[in-house]
Protein backbone atom coordinates (compact mmCIF):
# COMPACT_ATOMS: atom_id res chain seq x y z
CA UNK A 1 0.00 0.00 0.00
CA UNK A 2 0.95 3.59 -0.33
CA UNK A 3 2.12 5.58 2.34
CA UNK A 4 -1.02 7.64 4.07
CA UNK A 5 -1.30 10.94 2.17
CA UNK A 6 1.10 10.35 -0.48
CA UNK A 7 -1.90 10.27 -3.04
CA UNK A 8 -4.80 12.23 -2.16
CA UNK A 9 -8.36 12.41 -3.73
CA UNK A 10 -9.35 16.02 -2.77
CA UNK A 11 -8.55 18.39 -5.23
CA UNK A 12 -6.26 21.24 -5.16
CA UNK A 13 -7.77 24.86 -6.02
CA UNK A 14 -5.28 26.44 -8.54
CA UNK A 15 -6.76 29.76 -9.43
CA UNK A 16 -6.89 30.55 -12.72
CA UNK A 17 -4.84 32.96 -14.74
CA UNK A 18 -7.33 36.05 -16.17
CA UNK A 19 -5.28 35.89 -19.49
CA UNK A 20 -7.87 38.52 -20.39
CA UNK A 21 -6.67 41.33 -17.57
CA UNK A 22 -3.21 40.10 -18.65
CA UNK A 23 -3.40 40.85 -22.21
CA UNK A 24 -5.36 44.43 -21.56
CA UNK A 25 -2.31 45.10 -19.14
CA UNK A 26 -0.38 44.39 -21.82
CA UNK A 27 -1.92 46.56 -24.53
CA UNK A 28 -2.04 49.42 -21.96
CA UNK A 29 1.38 49.35 -21.58
CA UNK A 30 2.31 49.11 -25.21
CA UNK A 31 -0.18 52.22 -25.89
CA UNK A 32 1.50 54.47 -22.95
CA UNK A 33 4.99 53.47 -24.65
CA UNK A 34 3.87 54.21 -28.07
CA UNK A 35 2.19 57.69 -26.76
CA UNK A 36 5.73 58.39 -24.91
CA UNK A 37 7.64 57.98 -27.97
CA UNK A 38 4.94 59.57 -29.98
CA UNK A 39 5.41 62.91 -27.41
CA UNK A 40 9.23 62.57 -27.40
CA UNK A 41 9.07 62.72 -31.09
CA UNK A 42 6.85 65.63 -31.44
CA UNK A 43 8.87 67.86 -28.62
CA UNK A 44 11.93 66.83 -30.51
CA UNK A 45 10.60 68.62 -33.79
CA UNK A 46 9.09 71.63 -31.70
CA UNK A 47 12.82 72.33 -30.57
CA UNK A 48 14.48 71.92 -34.05
CA UNK A 49 10.98 74.20 -35.59
CA UNK A 50 11.94 76.75 -32.50
CA UNK A 51 15.85 77.35 -33.82
CA UNK A 52 15.29 79.90 -36.72
CA UNK A 53 16.77 78.44 -40.06
CA UNK A 54 19.75 80.84 -40.31
CA UNK A 55 20.90 80.60 -36.87
CA UNK A 56 24.05 78.45 -36.40
CA UNK A 57 24.08 75.28 -34.86
CA UNK A 58 25.73 75.24 -31.17
CA UNK A 59 28.35 72.73 -31.29
CA UNK A 60 29.82 73.58 -27.73
CA UNK A 61 32.23 76.31 -26.52
CA UNK A 62 33.72 79.30 -28.49
CA UNK A 63 37.30 78.74 -29.59
CA UNK A 64 37.88 82.25 -30.25
CA UNK A 65 40.89 83.61 -28.51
Amino acid sequence: MDAPGAHTTGSVHLPKRNYGFEKRQKELNKQKKREEKQQRKLERKEATDDRPADAPEETGPDDRS
